[in-house]
């Protein structure tokens, strides 16, 4: 009966001795692998940033891409095509957006363009773009948007999200 229990202690601390060893093995693994991960998000962040970016489509429907990444160096005419079809006319002083989404170009109001705004954090409002969206540089954390909206109105036009 001694030998027997003696035998089963063997073998449970053998047992306990592994399965310690194999813990002890995957733990340093997942740790090298959140090392690994966070070093390549690290280097990630450095050659590519986020942006938010609403298209109010003027009948109400308003899309938000939060979150959207993109190069560095990315403009807004890129973001909205990464989330978007877009159609737009180019000329020296940059691109005219005349549709997204097929409105603006199947779905057509006398009127009626794309505009974009920038949230400014700092002033707590959005102001509307000031140069063709080919030609604005992205920042990280840039809050946009792409409104259709009738300009017959200028200087008195809806901002994004307003009715």
């Amino acid at each position: 009966m001694k030998k027997g229990v003696s035998v089963l202690s063997a073998i449970l601390l053998v047992l306990l001795i592994l399965s310690s060893g194999i813990a002890v093995y995957f733990y340093l693994d997942s740790a090298e692998a959140h090392r690994r991960y966070n070093s390549l998000l690290s280097e990630l962040e450095s050659v590519s940033l986020e942006v938010n970016l609403l298209i109010d489509y003027g009948n109400g429907s308003l899309v938000w891409h939060n979150k959207t990444l993109l190069p560095v160096g990315a403009t807004l005419l890129n973001a909205t095509l990464k989330v978007s079809s877009v159609e737009y006319i180019g000329s020296d002083m940059g691109v005219f957006v005349t549709g997204i989404d097929g409105v603006g170009t199947t779905i057509v109001k006398k009127g009626y363009y794309w505009l974009w705004w920038r949230f400014d954090k700092a002033q707590g409002e959005w102001i509307l773009g000031e140069t063709a969206a080919d030609h604005y540089i992205l920042q990280r954390g840039d809050t946009l948007a792409w409104v259709y909206e009738d300009t017959s109105t200028y200087p008195n036009i809806r901002k994004p999200g307003e009715r």
